[in-house]
């Protein structure tokens, strides 16, 4: 799936995108900001995640956001001209689980259970997830929702 602009997943109409629950890859390239010198600390913020993300700068992995402020240094990885920027945003599977309660996919798979675990009984299922509990009622917001920023501040 491509997206135009960053959008909250929830919101997507598709199934598929609306009741994820995993990783999902975000990349652009984009042209270096010009004023950047040595004595120039360069942060990318990624203005709102849900709920958490993994920086790639031109290959080099600068690790994990999981709060706010959504920003990383990349002083170091920001090169003149062209940057690959690549961000990993993992969300709960709170959503996954409301969308394996949804009619359009009771009943949609079916699962044997191996010999030992309930028998070996076979039944019919929507669910890819399972609990113990109810869980949430309402989806829980996902996905980077920027805005996207690089900021440049002097040493």
């Amino acid at each position: 799936i491509t997206f135009n602009s960053l959008i909250e997943w929830t919101q997507n109409s598709e199934r598929g995108i609306k009741y994820y629950s995993g990783i999902a890859t975000y990349s652009k390239t984009f042209n270096s900001p010009a004023g950047i010198t040595v004595d120039t600390k360069v942060y990318l913020d990624l203005g709102t995640v849900h709920d958490m993300a993994r920086v790639r700068l031109n290959g080099k992995d600068l690790g994990v956001v999981w709060c706010a402020p959504w920003r990383i240094e990349i002083s170091d990885e920001i090169q003149p001209g062209d940057n690959r920027l690549e961000i990993d945003v993992a969300n709960r599977w709170a959503n996954r689980m409301i969308g394996d309660k949804q009619a359009p996919d009771a009943n949609a798979r079916t699962v044997k259970w191996d010999e030992g675990f309930l028998g070996g009984v076979q039944y019919k299922t929507g669910r890819y997830t399972f609990a113990t509990h109810a869980g949430p009622d309402e989806l829980l917001p996902s996905g980077l929702l920027g805005p996207v920023r690089i900021m440049a501040v002097k040493k």
